[in-house]
């Protein structure tokens, strides 16, 4: 709405130059817009933490505790993620304040900052849970819900990545049903 604001604005304004009729429309964008659209880029900005919140909260869901040996893991790490607004929920200065930009921009620049350090260690983190995986049904399974389910981008790539390591998980699982029926098979 507010970035529709400056469109119906110039529109009008356009439609008034080319009917002839009335006086031409012209008054200080900057003095106009300014406001709405200072306003217009930290709605943007909210609605990227919000899905970046999101994100994180889609990979770290039942899916993913599902399949992993220490399931509070993952619920240290969604707190983790819940922490990140702190700092704009808490934050001493109004955020549509265009006086307190700097501010703003400051604070939505370390929420970035926590982001990038938090996928790193997610991605870590999704390494040791396949290390440590349970069964290859299981991770195969999650690893197909989460080619659909929206992600972080780098942690979606990341966990295509790890295709692999369930096809050495099911060799494991292979070699210790072979061992089972090879011990059975000689006692026979």
């Amino acid at each position: 709405m507010l970035k529709s604001w400056k469109q119906a604005y110039l529109k009008t304004r356009e439609d008034i130059e080319e009917s002839g009729k009335g006086t031409r429309w012209e008054f200080d964008q900057k003095r106009l817009f300014k406001s709405t659209e200072y306003i217009a880029s930290v709605c943007d900005g909210l609605n990227q933490v919000a899905n970046v919140l999101q994100d994180f909260h889609n990979i770290f869901g039942p899916e993913l505790k599902s399949i992993i040996s220490d399931p509070a893991q993952i619920d240290t790490v969604v707190k983790r993620v819940d922490r990140l607004i702190l700092p704009i929920l808490e934050a001493d200065y109004n955020v549509f304040d265009e006086y307190n930009q700097e501010n703003w921009e400051a604070t939505i620049s370390l929420f970035f900052e926590e982001v990038h350090f938090l996928e790193n260690e997610a991605k870590f983190f999704i390494d040791e849970c396949f290390l440590a995986l349970m069964n290859a049904e299981d991770g195969l399974g999650m690893l197909l819900k989460f080619k659909v389910i929206k992600t972080r981008d780098t942690i979606h790539q990341h966990l295509l990545r790890k295709f692999d390591v369930i096809m050495q998980q099911f060799s494991k699982e292979v070699s210790t049903v072979e061992g089972i029926f090879n011990r059975d098979n000689n006692t026979v």
